[in-house]
């Protein structure tokens, strides 16, 4: 007995670090779990993708969530429709994954928190949101991280195979070739090896990418990658950029661990930071092009602060790299903690996740009451522009079963005159129910709808 519990203490003492990754996923998929019954997410992009899955599963043709189209998390979705697993629950243990790979990454390039830059990841609020609903970000996040893994393991076939199916998930993840090039060229390789693994690695990943975007291409043709710029303001992009991102605190503590590192090393005259030696570091430069290169993707189009989220385990690497260790554990700690918590002038309220809990529970309840009242509308044809609702209603009438198959009935955001006008001539009745419709189009159809409604009399 004492051999064998012997054995059980070498064993667990050779292999204490993957135990270590291990647990703490474990502990990320768990954490997820009381956020995924809520629907599918705050975004009525979420639940594009409920109708795009449910639409490819029951036509066998692929159908886009919304351009460019998102082939990976579209088909793996429509398949989990089919098989009737948990959606939330897949993309839960998703991020598990991605946090395994990210401290396994960690471990690699030498730092030596990788526990707490683990949780930093895993914690920060745009990442624990979007762990917990159906958008993408996770999904691309996920494979880039596996491809970077592949890439310091020298594994770069596999890493290009990986990146092309980052690109399947997100179409962006595409610019991550450029940072992992650089991973590639390794001074103490011949110019041979680096050139050959960095062929091996772009062609993997388009071709990978380009196998999976057929389907795309095939149904809406190359104007669906047409890049369309709507303008934005400056401070709602840098706020999405910053309290988006890591929240108050998590931002907070992020800024004033960066003013004690410099505080410190002033103290002790020295006159730099780890910055310039970590600058000589291949893995920081693929860090920091990474973070510049998204960054200059996001201003270009700042639609979301989950545009991001890539950025988050570079931006957590350069601070281990870069700040003194108990600076940055005590950062990675308030990250952590930053999803739970907001610190604003007015006290302490409850964190991003939780507030995104408690609305997505509303937005879902208000969602079902109004899908039962559609349903029991007399009209056996009927168009509803419910604005942002519309994804959302869609799919729950889907997912929820349809109580009278006669009714043909649509959702849509948003209607234009000529789409009114072809509706009605269809014999389809028209509600409006949301601001979202051009003054002109709202005349017109008061205009028809009085007009009926003397014929009618």
């Amino acid at each position: 007995m004492n051999r064998g519990l012997a054995q059980l203490k070498s064993l667990i003492q050779d292999h204490k670090g993957t135990l270590l990754i291990a647990g703490v996923a474990v502990v990320v998929f768990l954490s997820r779990l009381p956020f995924v019954g809520t629907g599918f997410g705050r975004d009525p992009d979420a639940w594009r993708f409920v109708n795009a899955a449910h639409l490819i599963a029951t036509t066998h043709e692929y159908h886009a969530s919304r351009p460019p189209g998102y082939p990976v998390p579209e088909f793996v979705y429509s398949l989990l429709l089919l098989i009737g697993s948990p959606w939330l629950v897949v993309v839960a243990a998703v991020s598990a994954v991605g946090t395994a790979l990210f401290m396994a990454i960690a471990k690699i390039c030498g730092c030596r928190d990788s526990l707490f830059a683990g949780l930093a990841l895993a914690g920060a609020p745009v990442v624990y949101i979007n762990s917990t609903n159906a958008m993408d970000y996770i999904w691309a996040l996920t494979f880039v991280l596996a491809a970077l893994y592949c890439v310091l393991r020298k594994h770069t076939l596999a890493a290009g195979i990986l990146l092309g199916i980052g690109v399947g998930c997100r179409i962006t993840s595409i610019v991550m070739l450029i940072p992992l090039t650089i991973m590639l060229l390794d001074g103490r390789s011949s110019r041979g090896r680096n050139l050959r693994d960095t062929l091996t690695l772009w062609l993997a990943a388009l071709i990978t990418s380009g196998l999976l975007y057929t389907p795309v291409i095939l149904k809406y043709g190359l104007g669906t990658f047409t890049f369309i710029d709507p303008g934005y303001e400056i401070t709602v992009a840098l706020e999405l950029a910053g309290v988006g991102v890591w929240g108050t605190l998590g931002l907070g503590a992020i800024f004033l661990g960066i003013c004690a590192s410099v505080i410190i090393s002033l103290a002790r005259s020295r006159s730099r930071l780890n910055i310039s030696d970590a600058l000589r570091n291949r893995h920081v430069v693929t860090w920091l092009t990474t973070i510049v290169l998204y960054f200059a993707l996001f201003f270009r189009l700042p639609g979301e602060a989950g545009y991001l989220l890539i950025t988050v385990p570079f931006v957590v690497l350069v601070l281990a790299r870069t700040l003194k260790r108990t600076v940055f554990i005590i950062i990675c700690v308030l990250i952590a903690a930053s999803s739970f918590v907001e610190i604003n002038r007015t006290g302490i309220f409850p964190g991003p996740i939780l507030q995104n809990r408690h609305v997505r529970k509303y937005h879902l309840m208000n969602a079902i009451l109004a899908v039962q009242v559609a349903d029991d509308l007399k009209s056996d044809k009927f168009v509803i522009v419910a604005g942002p609702m519309a994804p959302q209603l869609q799919a729950l009438r889907y997912l929820e079963g349809v109580p009278d198959e006669r009714k043909t009935v649509y959702f849509v955001d948003e209607i234009d005159l000529r789409e009114l006008e072809r509706h009605l001539e269809s014999g389809f009745e028209v509600y409006i129910c949301t601001a979202r419709v051009p003054p002109q189009t709202a005349g017109c159809y008061r205009r028809i709808a009085e007009k009926r409604s003397q014929t009618a009399g």
